[in-house]
C-alpha cells in the first residue's frame, strides 16, 4: 500500500481591522480573502473623505465627505458590492471646465445593478442639480454609464467665473449613457437668459458668422 498525499488547503486568510491614515482616518475595512477558492468578503464601515477620487481620476479636485457603510464579496474577479454612501457637502471641480459640482448630497446606494444616483443633489452655477439612473460595475471598474441630469436655473460663466465673456442662465434635461471609455451625452439645454460682452473684430458682421463670401460676378474658384 501506498500513503495517499492530501493536499492542504490554505484558510482564508484575515484582513486585520484597518484605519487608512491619511485622507480617511475613521473608515474601518475588515473581511477577509479566500486564496484557494478565489473569494472575497469585506466590509467598509465610519467616514471617508471625498478626497480619496483624486486616487483614481485624474485632473479633478475633490473635497467632502461621505458616511460608508458597504460590503464586497462574492468571486475575487467579480465581486459584488452592496450597501450605502451618504455624501454631505461634497464638491468635485474637473480642471477643464469652468464650474465645479458644489453642494452634493445625498445618498448611493449599491447593489446587483451597480452604483444608483436616485438621491443624489448638487448645485451647479447656484443652479440646482438632480442625478438619476446608475453606473454598473464591472469587476473593479466602473461599467454600462446610464445617467440623467437635471439642472434648473444655473447661471454659467465662460471660460472662467472671475473673468467671463459669455454669461448665461440655463435649464438642462440631459442624459449621459455608454461606457467610460465611449460616453455619449444628449439631451436639451433651455437658454433663459445670456449676455455675450467679447469684442468683436472690426468690420465683421455678426449676421454674416459661419456664410462663406459670395463670388465676384463672373469669378471661378481654383
Amino acid at each position: 500500500r501506498s500513503p495517499i498525499p492530501l493536499a492542504r488547503v490554505p484558510p482564508p486568510v484575515p484582513v486585520p481591522d484597518m484605519q487608512p491614515g491619511g485622507q480617511d482616518p475613521s473608515l474601518t475595512v475588515t473581511g477577509n480573502v479566500d486564496l484557494h477558492n478565489e473569494t472575497i468578503k469585506m466590509g467598509m464601515e465610519g467616514a471617508a473623505n471625498l478626497r480619496i477620487l483624486e486616487g483614481f481620476t485624474r485632473n479633478v479636485l475633490s473635497t467632502g465627505t461621505a458616511t460608508v457603510k458597504a460590503d464586497l464579496s462574492g468571486p475575487m474577479r467579480n465581486p459584488m458590492l452592496t450597501g450605502s454612501m451618504e455624501v454631505n457637502n461634497g464638491r468635485i471641480r474637473h480642471f477643464s471646465l469652468p464650474h465645479a459640482l458644489d453642494q452634493i448630497a445625498g445618498v448611493i446606494t449599491f447593489d446587483s445593478k451597480g452604483i444608483n444616483l436616485d438621491e443624489l443633489t448638487a448645485k451647479i452655477g447656484n443652479g440646482g442639480v438632480t442625478f438619476g439612473g446608475s453606473i454598473g460595475i464591472d469587476g473593479y471598474r466602473p461599467g454600462r454609464v446610464d445617467v440623467t441630469i437635471v439642472g434648473e436655473n444655473m447661471t454659467l460663466r465662460y471660460p472662467s467665473p472671475a473673468s467671463p465673456w459669455l454669461t448665461a442662465t440655463v435649464d438642462s434635461n440631459l442624459t449621459l449613457d455608454g461606457t467610460v471609455e465611449a460616453l455619449t451625452l444628449g439631451g436639451t439645454v433651455t437658454v433663459h437668459r445670456a449676455e455675450y460682452t467679447k469684442e468683436f473684430a472690426t468690420g465683421v458682421n455678426v449676421f454674416e458668422f459661419g456664410q462663406k463670401p459670395a463670388l465676384a460676378s463672373g469669378s471661378t474658384r481654383k
